[in-house]
């Protein structure tokens, strides 16, 4: 099917508008995902938060028995090894913090949202084009110039 140049730029307007609507419908779609996920992690920032502190007051309550028995002990044994209670400080996760997922996330809707206005304004400067079909003051026609043009052209008149 061999098709006209206003059809064919029809169909690529249609195109165009169909993928501005994916667009706006993926920006909506990831505001509620971020909104959630913003939601979510400060739920769960709260309950590490009183894991921690939960911890912390375990730690307090094993440090003072553990010196209420050490003094027993040494009142008994006069050589008391040091053995290790495993409670050491665990190395904290490397996560990304939510302020980290945050901020690409609002990169990414910012992306999308430069993306979606990029085929309206294309969309609104190809409105305001005219193709051309008379020949300009090269004596070309549309197509007509860059490399390999003068081979599309007829022979020069004898004489020149």
């Amino acid at each position: 099917m061999s098709w006209t140049v206003a059809q064919a730029q029809n169909a690529r307007l249609k195109l165009h508008r169909s993928w501005t609507q994916y667009i706006d419908e993926s920006v909506k779609l990831w505001r509620t995902f971020a909104t959630d996920f913003a939601n979510k992690d400060a739920e769960m920032a709260k309950k590490v938060t009183e894991a921690k502190e939960a911890v912390q007051e375990a730690k307090k309550k094993y440090d003072t028995a553990k010196e209420d028995n050490d003094r027993q002990d040494a009142a008994n044994i006069e050589d008391v090894e040091e053995i290790s209670d495993g409670m050491e400080d665990e190395p904290t996760d490397k996560m990304a913090t939510a302020e980290e997922i945050q901020a690409n996330i609002n990169t990414m809707l910012d992306n999308l949202e430069v993306l979606r206005a990029r085929p309206a304004q294309e969309q609104s400067e190809h409105a305001n084009k005219k193709q051309r079909t008379d020949p300009g003051d090269d004596g070309e026609l549309p197509g007509q110039h860059g490399f390999g043009a003068s081979a599309l052209k007829p022979f020069g008149a004898p004489g020149k």
